[in-house]
């Protein structure tokens, strides 16, 4: 069996001949080496429990008081960039991952063309990574072939704010609800108009 490449070899080999890519390596662990030094030992332990390395990043990025001592000083925005790029992932971590275009038409057996209609009317949750669109698994029920009942009528209440705030809501635990996440009682009751009306204080149209 042949042996994994070292760390040491894997960035030789995507750095030969490639300066640009060197460059933002070499920048890029500067960085991390950077964080890890000021990062709490617990919160190393927690990001080493993610399944990924980016899942660990990530979850690092996320603690702001690693990222207040490690990045202030090199740049004051850097700080709350990393904090929302963190944030990101364990939002879509918490949303069970994401599907593609092709894997949600297959899903819910209508054409891709069909999915890109209904994300653009707003019956869909998708994000943008790169070129593509992904849609948050949580959205779906996949033993059945459909999207959680009442989710699109609940996405229109934030038609005007985008879906990182959407996912943010759906999958964030709130007292008024017994510490369930909004998405968990959707899926076990729909869409009542407790939930409703808890979207619309969120979003700044309705009252407490």
């Amino acid at each position: 069996m042949k042996a994994p490449a070292s760390h040491e070899t894997a960035f030789r080999d995507a750095t030969s001949a490639d300066p640009l890519r060197e460059a933002f390596l070499r920048r890029s662990i500067d960085t991390i080496t950077r964080i890890a030094a000021h990062a709490d030992p617990k919160i190393l332990s927690d990001a080493l429990a993610a399944s990924t390395g980016f899942g660990a990043l990530a979850r690092v990025l996320a603690d702001t008081a690693t990222t207040e001592a490690s990045l202030v000083d090199l740049d004051p925005i850097a700080p709350l960039v990393a904090r929302n790029a963190g944030h990101r992932v364990q939002i879509l971590d918490a949303a069970g991952g994401t599907l593609s275009s092709n894997e949600v038409a297959q899903l819910l057996g209508v054409s891709r063309q069909a999915i890109e209609k209904r994300r653009r009317a707003n019956a869909l949750l998708a994000v943008r990574m790169g070129r593509d669109w992904r849609y948050p698994r949580c959205q779906f029920d996949e033993a059945e072939g459909t999207v959680v009942a009442g989710l699109p009528k609940l996405l229109d209440v934030f038609a005007r704010s985008g879906p990182w705030v959407a996912m943010d809501f759906l999958l964030t635990a709130d007292e008024v609800l017994g510490n369930e996440t909004p998405m968990q009682r959707l899926r076990r009751e729909g869409l009542t108009p407790e939930l409703e009306r808890l979207a619309r204080v969120e979003q700044g149209d309705g009252f407490a």
